[in-house]
């Protein structure tokens, strides 16, 4: 009895038996969930699909309501055309309750949108897939982008012939004149330094761009006088 599903128009939010009271809409989900799918005999009577047997006592007990609500909620969804009645069990033996449309609203084209009753649910739950699809790859691509990142940034110290090229560069925009003896003076002293330091600067920051860290450094010796500028000379 607790398995399977049913559909429920939105338009049931408009209707009067929703606005009644709570234990009213109580009693219709109650006598939706336990109408038969699909016919079955009882007693020798066949219970079509949308109907179902249940005494007042029986629909009170499931619904955990009181006779009393049971009855107005009984009578408020036959004047409203939501159900029919008739006993021919007798009414202590349970009444023989029609859902009214039940085949319509419960039919397998009903539920795929003929008639639009579940045009704007699909649409919602496509939206809803597309907006967790979306959150799911924009997640990924944070986390791929993350993992780019840490890989752009992991440091690999240079060669140096690196070093030499840059610090050409170096002398040509400052126009200084330097010998091959004082190129592999700098950059040995450089090189050495920084790996002993295990590239890490005095301040202990790790070096994280070497062509910076060595414009920087060589910024300080750069007057020194086995560098000399071409007006000097």
């Amino acid at each position: 009895m607790n398995s399977g599903w049913i559909s429920v128009h939105r338009r049931f939010l408009d209707s009067r038996l929703f606005s009644l009271s709570g234990n009213t809409v109580k009693v219709t989900m109650f006598l939706l969930l336990s109408a038969n799918h699909s016919s079955k005999f009882y007693r020798g009577i066949e219970i079509e699909r949308g109907q179902c047997i249940r005494s007042l006592t029986q629909i009170a007990d499931g619904c955990h309501v009181s006779r009393k609500a049971v009855r107005y909620a009984v009578e408020q969804m036959v004047k409203g055309g939501f159900i029919t009645i008739d006993q021919p069990f007798g009414a202590q033996q349970g009444h023989r309750i029609t859902i009214c449309n039940y085949v319509t609203y419960q039919s397998d084209e009903y539920r795929r949108g003929t008639g639009g009753a579940h045009e704007g649910n699909n649409e919602g739950n496509t939206n809803n897939k597309e907006k967790n699809e979306k959150k799911d790859n924009k997640t990924k691509d944070r986390e791929g982008f993350s993992k780019k990142t840490s890989t752009k940034r992991q440091f690999t110290p240079p060669t140096r012939e690196m070093v030499l090229e840059l610090f050409k560069i170096i002398c040509r925009e400052k126009q200084l004149v330097m010998t091959d003896r004082d190129a592999d003076c700098w950059i040995d002293r450089y090189l050495l330094g920084r790996e002993e330091a295990g590239w890490v600067k005095k301040g202990g920051n790790p070096v994280r761009n070497w062509k910076l860290d060595f414009r920087t450094w060589i910024s300080y010796p750069i007057q020194d006088e086995r560098i000399k500028t071409k007006g000097a000379q």
